[in-house]
């Protein structure tokens, strides 16, 4: 959408025409899960490295993989705690307060 605003010359994110709170929310969509996507490797891998080098199965294994699967369904609507001061509706308030830990 940028490319599109430099190259194409559209208004979606020029200050006075376009939507600035929009590009926060593209940003914050991307930006939140893109966070966990670099974490959740790690957390595979120091697990299956305990696991190898104490030659002991891994306590919790199927649990670790349900929670690490939470954890990536549950990033995506958490981009809204993000935009809870951005000045959004009234109505959207409380659900974007929720998402806020």
């Amino acid at each position: 959408m940028v490319l599109f605003d430099r190259i194409l010359h559209t208004d979606f994110f020029q200050l006075g025409a376009g939507d600035v709170v929009g590009y926060q929310h593209v940003f914050w969509f991307y930006s939140h899960p893109a966070l966990y996507t670099m974490v959740i490797p790690g957390f595979g891998i120091i697990s299956e490295v305990i696991a190898t080098n104490s030659r002991k199965p891994m306590f919790g294994y199927r649990m670790m993989a349900l929670s690490m699967l939470a954890i990536m369904i549950l990033a995506y609507p958490v981009w809204a705690h993000h935009m809870f001061v951005a000045g959004m509706f009234g109505r959207l308030r409380i659900a974007l307060m929720r998402t806020s830990p």
